[in-house]
């Protein structure tokens, strides 16, 4: 089982979300820690990208944790 952690960027972000795309962004993140290695490693960062929707969530894995960086759309959810 992996621990979890999300960044406070993150928490924002996912607040912003409407109620319907919470609910969707807490299924990916059920599909994520179930198997974190299989969506796309991102080559410019070192972390992972999943889509849902029209929205992107981002993570690390640093040894036995999941870190959840950002979710939004692809125009913006890359931007530092």
């Amino acid at each position: 089982m992996h621990e979890i952690y999300y960044t406070d960027e993150f928490k924002r972000d996912a607040k912003k979300l409407d109620g319907s795309m919470q609910v969707r962004l807490k299924k990916a993140i059920e599909k994520i820690i179930e198997n974190p290695l299989r969506f796309k490693h991102l080559e410019h960062v070192d972390g992972y990208s999943v889509r849902f929707d029209v929205y992107r969530i981002l993570y690390r894995i640093v040894g036995n944790r999941v870190e959840f960086i950002r979710v939004g759309k692809r125009d913006s959810v890359y931007e530092k």
